[in-house]
């Protein structure tokens, strides 16, 4: 396309981000003294709206990759998400309820921009946010008074709100995080609401509650409405459609580049980018409502008419390297705002020399010849004075191009960019710090290293991992508690080594010797000598037995015997405890010996065919200050598993009455399908002394036949360094009854 020379692209529109709350007036509370307690309920509608237009604030917070925040094992504590593998998305900043909302909210955008939703109107669950049944009295918020004279203070609001959670953000974060997901949004205008929120008298103290949903009304922009139109809430399914094409041209800009790596794939989609779009002077000069000028969708729609400015640019730049996150390994792609004699955006490129460098294709589009000179100025750029946190200049010498018969003088220039406040408080310094070196390319030799595994289910898994370098941090040499099993020790391209720190020292210097060689590591496991018995009533084992001695860690499965006229089948009752509703009954020799009796009853008796958990086992490890904990669940065959685990708490005052809800853990296993029928599943949890008491369930949430979901809790066990702590809680070898929620 035709370009001309502009000394100055200043592309982001100017949208100013003004907060205004909105309050409904609230209904009155009620004095009373003591329980039973006096609620009342306001409709508080505290909002933040962005309507009005201006410079800084468009974008807010854009950040690094669109590929989310990924929760590390240990992935809940009260219900918040807590820790995260990355520190650089915009999303991993966040903590607490923000993260979840984070999470949640970064869900249902991505939904709706596949078509998968319509409704850009989302609810955000007290559940999900782990403040179901909560309440905060004025010490908790940290006000003076949270009710006075019947009514609900505007101190107290305020605070709850902030309690609640930082829904800016949130949504901050959002945009930085989700450039393509966030296409059909109106970033312009959009609302928050806290719901109802209620004051009640709790022992002579009032204390506040949530007593609905807060929720994030984000706005379509026009170019994705129904007929253009603005402020609307609802993505049609036929606006969606029109972005298929233009993602699939964004694919196979990638997939025609699959040769390249590292600067070279990102100059070639530079060159595709300035290729396909040309820069828009009426959007950028107010003659256009925000919308699809200002996304990657017009620089990949296959339309010369379609024309972008520079937030397009910078979007569709970061776009590609997301795409390309396997080949360009070490090398991160952020999007910056701030002024460029003018709002604007651009790209930092963390290299993997782990150093910053400034890129932006706007610039680099802004001139109808390959000027190399020029386009060096701004694509891998290094500053020639300045400081990330008050201005980088960039200087270009000048220089001519001749072509054919004529010269083409470009003058020298020094060009300055400053990055907003946002960005400045968004991202980690070191991110913004640009280098002051030119940008060398880092040769890369990588070992392929493979790692076997096997889980408490005897399944074997196989990942791999591609390492320059091979220390314990980078893959830590770690063996799993496995029931029934003892640890031998770790394969090595087959050698075997029992010692941690030998086996690492093999790793590091196979890698460090031999980089271009695979390695294979294996974990071993030995199946445990001993023997339990295991007697059936009213069924027998597949060999025909009803009393057998079996191995530990064995595979056993029991059948029912064909029940006696007018009787049917109920279900199976292991040491005492229900396990299962099916006739067929399948589990894997506990430690300990089984007595196992098939349930029977009249016809006419309703049976009720329910998924069962319990606690099968706990295990200590003095030594190692560990302590695991080992569920095993089962659904009947017509019903499907949503998930499975246990859920634990080390919080006294919840104790055996621990939920998924108010657990410190909720360790679900990763290899429940809607096909499993039983899941064994273990969790060690480290640094448990005599003092720490920690409590566990065994936790199941399945769908039966109808589609209808059901939660299901196994009676706790108790438990410290020296084991299982006997009490009413824990009965006999096993978790106690299970405990079925339906909805």
């Amino acid at each position: 396309m035709r370009k001309t020379m502009k000394s100055i692209v200043s592309s982001v529109a100017a949208f100013a981000v003004a907060l205004s709350y909105a309050v409904i007036p609230f209904r009155e509370v009620f004095a009373a003294d003591e329980a039973p307690s006096i609620e009342a309920v306001c409709n508080q509608e505290e909002k933040f709206s962005v309507n009005s237009i201006s410079a800084d604030e468009l974008l807010y917070n854009y950040m690094l990759t669109q590929s989310g925040v990924t929760p590390k094992p240990d992935e809940t504590r009260n219900g918040k998400i807590v820790c995260y593998e990355s520190s650089i998305t915009a999303g991993s900043k966040l903590g607490g309820r923000e993260a979840i909302a984070y999470n949640v909210l970064k869900r249902e955008v991505a939904r709706i921009a596949s078509g998968q939703r319509t409704s850009t109107e989302i609810d955000l669950t007290a559940e999900e946010l782990g403040i179901e049944g909560a309440s905060w009295s004025a010490a908790d918020l940290g006000v003076n008074a949270v009710v006075s004279n019947n009514h609900i203070t505007d101190e107290g609001m305020a605070a709850l709100s902030n309690e609640i959670c930082d829904f800016r953000a949130v949504i901050n974060a959002l945009l930085a995080d989700c450039p393509y997901e966030m296409y059909w949004c109106d970033k312009t205008s959009y609302q928050t609401s806290m719901g109802s929120i209620g004051a009640k008298k709790q022992n002579g103290e009032w204390k506040l509650y949530l007593g609905s949903n807060p929720k994030v009304i984000f706005k379509v922009s026009a170019d994705y409405s129904v007929n253009g139109a603005t402020g609307t809430t609802n993505l049609p399914d036929n606006r969606v459609s029109v972005v298929a094409s233009a993602i699939s041209n964004a694919q196979q800009i990638v997939n025609d580049n699959s040769d390249k790596s590292g600067k070279e794939l990102l100059a070639a989609y530079r060159d595709a980018i300035c290729g396909l779009t040309d820069y828009n002077y009426a959007a950028a000069g107010g003659g256009a409502a925000y919308g699809d000028p200002w996304q990657l969708i017009y620089v990949f729609d296959s339309d010369n008419s379609t024309k972008v400015v520079c937030e397009g640019y910078a979007k569709a730049f970061k776009y590609l390297c997301d795409l390309s996150s396997e080949r360009l390994e070490g090398i991160s792609c952020l999007i910056a705002t701030g002024t460029f004699s003018g709002p604007h955006m651009w790209n930092v490129v963390n290299m993997d020399d782990n150093r910053s460098y400034l890129v932006d294709i706007t610039q680099c589009d802004s001139i109808d010849r390959p000027v190399e000179e020029y386009i060096n100025t701004f694509f891998l750029a290094t500053p020639s004075d300045g400081t990330y946190n008050t201005n980088y200049e960039f200087y270009f010498p000048g220089t001519s191009y001749t072509e054919g018969a004529y010269i083409y003088s470009y003058p020298s220039n020094t060009y300055t960019y400053v990055y907003d406040t946002d960005t400045l408080e968004t991202y980690n310094s070191s991110y913004l710090m640009l280098s002051t070196d030119p940008y060398v390319e880092v040769e890369h030799v990588k070992t392929e290293v493979n790692i076997e595994y096997t889980d408490i289910n005897s399944l074997k898994t196989s990942s791999t991992v591609y390492a320059e370098t091979f220390s314990n941090e980078d893959y830590p040499l770690t063996a799993i508690y496995l029931d029934g099993y003892d640890f031998s020790g770790w394969n090595i391209n087959g050698t075997l080594y029992t010692d941690v720190s030998d086996a690492q020292a093999t790793l590091a210097a196979a890698v460090a010797e031999k980089p271009s060689e695979p390695i294979k590591i294996k974990e071993v496991y030995t199946k445990k000598p001993q023997t339990y018995n295991v007697s059936i009533t009213g069924g027998k084992l597949t060999d025909g037995s009803t009393n057998y001695t079996a191995q530990v860690s064995t595979l056993l499965t029991v059948r029912a015997d064909t029940a006696e006229h007018g009787k049917k089948f109920s279900h199976w009752l292991r040491n005492g405890v229900k396990v299962s509703s099916n006739s067929c009954y399948s589990f894997r020799m506990p430690s300990y010996a089984v007595t196992l009796k098939a349930v029977y009853v009249a016809d006419t008796t309703a049976v009720n065919q329910a998924g069962t958990a319990i606690i099968e086992s706990v295990t200590p490890n003095t030594s190692a200050g560990k302590v695991s904990f080992v569920s095993v669940c089962n659904i009947p065959t017509s019903c499907k598993f949503v998930k499975g685990g246990l859920v634990a708490t080390n919080d006294g005052n919840i104790g055996i009455n621990v939920t998924a809800d108010n657990a410190v853990y909720v360790k679900l296993s990763s290899k429940v399908t809607e096909n499993t029928k039983n899941l064994k599943y273990t969790w060690t949890k480290s640094n448990v002394t005599a003092d720490t008491v920690w409590y566990v369930r065994g936790y199941l949430v399945y769908k039966d036949s109808s589609g209808v979901e059901h939660t299901v809790y196994s009676d706790a066990v108790k438990a410290n360094i020296n084991g299982i702590i006997k009490d009413n809680s824990f009965n006999g070898d096993e978790g106690g009854s299970t405990i079925i929620i339906d909805p």
